[in-house]
């Protein structure tokens, strides 16, 4: 191992370098996401000893209280549809109000990049015609059966890949 390699791997994990004048703002951007995101972590600690309880943690949770835990992974929406008799798709929740956000999916960006080809989905010409009807430009479709079951979708489990 070279005598220098403590230095290297000293500079590329810690904060001990000060980063060159050229790339010191982009330097201080990384520092302050890690610091949000420590920061917004921080409030959501959990004491496991007490488990499932509104007393394992500093922060006064109320009901409607919401955690992330994606800090800062890109999300895409899919929707789960079947097709009508007519080949017309239709969302799997058929209710009037709200059908299709009913029936919306958030997963992330890269597990629907590395899944998304083993899914039954539309062409692109009829996936283009529902993103611009129904204005979600970036939307994907996943398609199931009438009963709302595939090989990759159950309504237990929800989306597998």
């Amino acid at each position: 191992m070279p005598d220098n390699a403590r230095a290297l791997v000293d500079g590329v994990y810690e904060q001990k370098i000060a980063a060159s004048a050229g790339l010191q703002t982009i330097s201080d951007v990384a520092f302050g996401k890690v610091l949000s995101q420590r920061s917004v972590a921080a409030q959501n600690l959990l004491r496991y000893d007490l488990g499932y309880d509104r007393e394992a943690s500093d922060f006064l949770w109320d009901k409607d209280r919401e955690f992330s835990t994606r800090l800062g992974e890109e999300s895409v929406d899919v929707y789960l549809a079947r097709k009508d008799i007519d080949g017309q798709l239709r969302p799997l929740v058929d209710e009037i109000d709200f059908c299709w956000e009913k029936s919306r999916l958030s997963v992330r960006k890269s597990w629907w990049q590395k899944n998304s080809g083993t899914f039954q989905c539309p062409d692109e010409e009829t996936l283009t015609c529902f993103r611009k009807r129904h204005h979600r430009p970036s939307g994907h479709i996943v398609l199931v059966s009438d009963a709302g079951e595939a090989s990759y979708y159950s309504k237990r489990f929800g989306l597998v890949g």
